[in-house]
């Protein structure tokens, strides 16, 4: 089974065995225009076997680059594209670092799930993400609990179905299946100690 097909099928069998959705369910999704956000959209939408449920996109702009209302412009047209409703939000204030934008963003999702009534706000965190998660933790210091990494679910109706699945898996489906991200120069930024892990250990 090639690149797409393999994947959307080993997701559609991890969300089915683990009673992530039942038909009906309210799912918002969080997508920032990157391929993993853009990739797991797509399998959320597309993959077989999944029970039906109603997606809405949402977006949050943190201001912190000069293309970031470009961004949301992307967003909302792979939405629409795929026949999604999207909302598009943005910081009151200018992000200044990953830590601020990361609360805002969660709390943009929140609040919104909550407007909306959805069960699950649902982010593209992978494997990858979660090893340096870890790593991360280990370089600054943590106790037992903070080598638990990423939960795969927790409150307020957080939901991570990724997390089983590589970075690179999630590249090859999504060139596989045309999806072009946008690209955030920042996630090369060796100013940001994340990704320092990420593109050099």
């Amino acid at each position: 089974m090639n690149a797409y097909g393999g994947l959307a099928q080993d997701f559609s069998d991890h969300v089915v065995t683990q009673g992530f959705f039942t038909a009906g369910d309210r799912v918002l999704v969080g997508v920032s225009g990157g391929v993993d956000s853009l990739t797991l959209l797509h399998l959320l939408r597309f993959a077989p076997g999944l029970p039906s449920i109603e997606l809405v996109v949402g977006h949050l702009d943190h201001r912190m680059r000069s293309e970031s209302a470009a961004d949301a412009l992307w967003v909302r047209g792979w939405a629409s594209a795929w026949g999604i409703e999207c909302i598009l939000g943005q910081s009151g204030i200018r992000a200044s670092s990953e830590d601020q934008a990361r609360r805002a963003r969660y709390t943009f999702f929140d609040r919104e799930r909550q407007a909306l009534g959805a069960r699950w706000v649902v982010t593209a965190h992978h494997a990858d993400d979660q090893a340096e998660t870890i790593l991360f933790r280990i370089l600054r210091g943590t106790g037992l609990h903070g080598l638990e990494g990423i939960p795969e679910k927790r409150a307020p109706g957080i939901l991570r179905p990724l997390l089983p699945f590589t970075r690179d898996r999630l590249s090859r489906y999504a060139s596989a299946a045309g999806i072009q991200p946008r690209v955030d120069p920042s996630n090369d930024d060796p100013r940001f100690a994340r990704n320092v892990l990420r593109n050099e250990i």
